[in-house]
């Protein structure tokens, strides 16, 4: 046989081996792949989202005396519970925008008539500890005593034509209600060291809320209006 004869017959020998060389080869990574155990990763517990939205706005300590925070701000009245909490009543309302001149007419109902108690102009009725005034014929106060209705504060209630216009209640810290239209429209409320803080219109705010309600509860527990 010459050499071109034997380099035929070889060649499907030589790709037969390559080919089964690559088969054995294949088959070797496949069973140490198979034989490798899997690396892990630590599950990764998901970001903690609150379910609350809600969010409570922090105290301004930087109210001044006499300062007025302005509708819906995030000043919030320090918190002070007397009694049981009142239930809330639905804020539907309009913020009384003149704020300054209310309080001065208010102002002067009360100086007209506390004058003419104090000069013993008007006679009481009612009972010692809930006595009833009436200053004149549009204006009548009432003065509780401490104690009365479950209450560790004396109260003073002005009315004007049948309606409420200022709550005065004083334990030591004093609170200065003012209101139209049956509604609160400024706190004031001084501590027992004397500093005095103003908040007007906040009907978003429960402890300003619960001023207006816990006042509208006495008047009506003790038959007053």
């Amino acid at each position: 046989m010459d050499i071109n004869t034997i380099k035929k017959l070889l060649a499907p020998c030589a790709i037969s081996v390559i080919f089964i060389a690559l088969i054995t080869m294949t088959i070797s990574l496949l069973i140490k792949h198979v034989n490798t155990p899997l690396a892990l990763e630590p599950a990764t517990p998901p970001a903690f989202v609150s379910s609350d939205p809600l969010t409570t706005p922090e105290i301004d300590s930087t109210l001044q005396s006499g300062q007025t925070p302005s509708v819906n701000t995030d000043n919030q009245p320090p918190a002070e519970q007397e009694g049981d909490t009142p239930e809330m009543p639905v804020n539907n309302r309009d913020p009384v925008l003149n704020v300054e001149e209310e309080i001065l007419s208010i102002r002067a109902i009360w100086t007209k008539s506390r004058e003419a108690i104090d000069a013993g102009l008007i006679t009481a009725t009612g009972t010692d500890d809930v006595r009833i005034r009436i200053t004149d014929d549009h204006t009548k106060m009432v003065d509780i005593s401490s104690g009365v209705n479950g209450i560790q504060s004396s109260r003073i209630y002005c009315f004007y034509n049948g309606e409420l216009i200022f709550a005065f209640w004083n334990a030591g810290e004093q609170h200065r209600l003012y209101f139209k239209n049956e509604q609160l429209f400024r706190w004031r409320h001084t501590t027992a060291s004397g500093d005095s803080f103003n908040y007007d219109n906040m009907f978003e705010n429960i402890e300003y809320m619960q001023w207006e309600q816990r006042v509208y509860n006495d008047i009506n527990d003790i038959g007053i209006r």
